[in-house]
């Protein structure tokens, strides 16, 4: 069963919305980044198995929708939904997704909280992009 995705607002709304004072921002991004670090993922793949496009994703998936939903109402974009248990011994989880533009905006943000596995990693998936082409939208 999945779930309808929700709207996608841009992250200009975003930075708009940023009325917290700094060190709120900062508390919440920290806290974001460190769920991220340990349940997120994001790479460089393939649209589909036969297309031969490309697109940069920054995804979590867990069981906890409440933290799940605290990456889009953060950052103000990306889908979420619900995904049924791949295997009999396993939970149904929340996936929230960010493409493109944005997710590379996205990760750029949590950047500086991150561990160096995924610092070098985004190093290497820049390349990869840089030699490709250019992100959509």
């Amino acid at each position: 069963m999945v779930l309808p995705h929700y709207e996608d607002p841009s992250l200009k709304e975003f930075q708009l919305r940023k009325k917290e004072t700094d060190s709120d921002f900062q508390n919440k991004l920290a806290y974001l980044a460190g769920v991220f670090d340990g349940e997120g993922s994001f790479g460089y793949w393939s649209k589909g198995i036969k297309s031969k496009k490309k697109e940069f994703v920054v995804s979590v998936e867990m069981r906890d929708m409440d933290i799940v939903g605290k990456f889009q109402e953060f950052f103000g974009c990306g889908t979420i939904a619900y995904r049924d248990s791949r295997q009999e011994n396993h939970s149904p989880t929340h996936h929230w997704r960010v493409k493109n533009k944005k997710a590379l905006e996205v990760l750029k943000l949590m950047m500086p909280y991150l561990g160096s596995r995924r610092t070098d990693k985004f190093k290497k998936v820049v390349i990869d992009m840089e030699q490709a082409s250019s992100l959509e939208d």
